[in-house]
């Protein structure tokens, strides 16, 4: 490749003419060079922090019968632990308001917030930054993978009154880390269940729910 200007010799590299400051052809725009293929779907720069799996229903015991929701996202190097705040439930009510169609869609739409539209509110965090999801709400949680030393999935069975013909069972999913335990109710059904063994491997332990339990991302 050349400078059309002054007919000095150019590097491939180069944009500009060293010698006179013109500039140069693209190299794919040279003929027989075709354009270099673009990266390959999922490719990541060395370092990179990405969003690879959300667990959109952890709940949190407050006090006086009150619970305060949460969502853990995991990146390819930290857990966030995110507050799911009443703005943000007021957000996906609208959402699911705006998705309806049918009459009992439309009736339930934007006054109950089902699983399934959690779910579809969560989809939002796998476009967004770690450090945009940290200041979304004031109190969100970041933990470094390599700080964390075990999960603990327990089950959870409360005994049967004797008057009712219901039992409740839940699941607790404890994160034990350098920096401090956080224990939640979630579902541990198996989406969660990879979220949590993608992320952590052998250092997740406990029993999980053999089917899902809400539609999956």
């Amino acid at each position: 490749m050349a400078c059309s200007s002054c007919g000095r010799k150019a590097q491939p590299f180069e944009r500009f003419c060293t010698a006179c400051g013109a500039p140069l052809p693209e190299a794919s725009t040279i003929a027989g060079n075709p354009p270099p293929p673009p990266p390959p779907e999922g490719y990541l720069r060395a370092g990179t922090e990405v969003v690879v799996g959300v667990i959109p229903h952890l709940v949190v015991a407050t006090g006086s019968l009150k619970t305060r929701q949460w969502i853990l996202i995991s990146t390819n190097q930290r857990m966030l632990l995110a507050q799911f705040s009443g703005p943000q439930m007021q957000e996906a009510l609208a959402q699911s308001k705006a998705r309806a169609k049918g009459f009992l869609s439309k009736l339930l739409a934007g006054k109950v917030l089902l699983p399934a539209d959690v779910v579809e509110y969560c989809r939002k965090y796998f476009t967004m930054s770690p450090e945009q999801i940290l200041v979304e709400t004031p109190g969100n949680i970041s933990l470094n993978l390599s700080e964390i030393r075990r999960a603990y999935i327990d089950y959870e069975q409360d005994e049967k009154d004797p008057d009712s013909s219901i039992r409740t069972d839940r699941y607790w999913l404890t994160i034990l880390s350098n920096v401090g335990e956080y224990k939640y109710v979630f579902d541990a059904d198996p989406q969660d269940m990879k979220v949590l063994r993608d992320a952590l491997g052998e250092r997740v332990h406990g029993v999980s729910r053999a089917k899902a339990m809400k539609p999956t991302f």
